[in-house]
């Protein structure tokens, strides 16, 4: 069990229960915790990384491994840390690299805290907002199913991820790479769903403004209908073979 850091704002007993339902703690796997956000009054969950050499290197860089147990960054104000003092007292109390993963905000269950330099290239080369919603720019919104089905969708895709290197390194003949090739189509068909459903609420609003002529007035400028379909087809070609036919602005 993750022990509890005193003198911060704690969630609900249940919102801990149900969490634990579908993200259990295991000694050698990530965990999810519940972190309040004093500044954007929001709940944010963090991932909680455990700390151990794997067959790939170290789980947590050797920078901030160092940095995590060292003086609280607090203490020393003239240097620029790679971690917080939440991320360092974390430590302290778990053990564990504990690093922002979601944003529990607006009505569809929340946001990515941040996106990997992969995705980024990828929302930019299909026309996509490239940077997520920042902590407090959505409504605030309690941990419920609708965080619960993200997390889930999250999960699946870093599982398929994995399920699909270790298939790609046991499995040959053509068969194989057909089935292959199949699942990296479905696997980037979900991933962009899944990063698409997270701006689905504000894009949702502006379509049904502009369709009733609500930008008129002030002097918006017309959407270029040829820009949204070669996003599409960009969209299209990442999904169907992995790649894209132009370089992003």
């Amino acid at each position: 069990m993750i022990p509890v850091i005193t003198g911060l704002k704690q969630p609900p007993a249940e919102w801990v229960a149900r969490l634990r339902e579908i993200d259990p703690i295991r000694d050698l796997v990530s965990c999810l915790e519940f972190v309040w956000d004093i500044n954007s009054e929001r709940w944010w969950l963090f991932e909680c990384v455990p700390v151990y050499e794997s067959e790939t290197g170290p789980t947590v860089p050797l920078q901030i491994l160092e940095e995590l147990k060292g003086p609280d960054p607090e203490l020393i104000p003239e240097t620029c840390p790679l971690i917080s003092h939440r991320q360092w007292l974390m430590f302290q109390k778990t053990g564990r690299w504990a690093r922002p993963s979601w944003i529990i905000q607006g009505t569809k269950g929340g946001n990515l805290h941040s996106f990997d330099s992969a995705t980024v290239e990828l929302l930019q080369r299909t026309g996509r907002r490239s940077t997520p919603h920042y902590s407090g720019e959505l409504p605030y919104a309690d941990f419920d199913e609708r965080v619960v089905q993200q997390i889930l969708k999250m999960n699946k895709l870093y599982k398929v991820r994995n399920d699909l290197d270790a298939f790609r390194q046991e499995n040959t003949g053509e068969g194989a790479r057909r089935q292959y090739r199949e699942a990296l189509r479905s696997a980037r068909a979900a991933q962009l769903a899944f990063l698409d459903e997270q701006f689905e609420e504000p894009a949702g609003h502006f379509v049904d403004a502009y369709r009733k002529g609500e930008y008129d007035a002030v002097g918006a400028p017309k959407l270029d209908v040829d820009w949204v379909e070669r996003d599409a087809q960009e969209s299209h070609n990442f999904i169907e073979t992995g790649s894209f036919s132009t370089k992003p602005d």
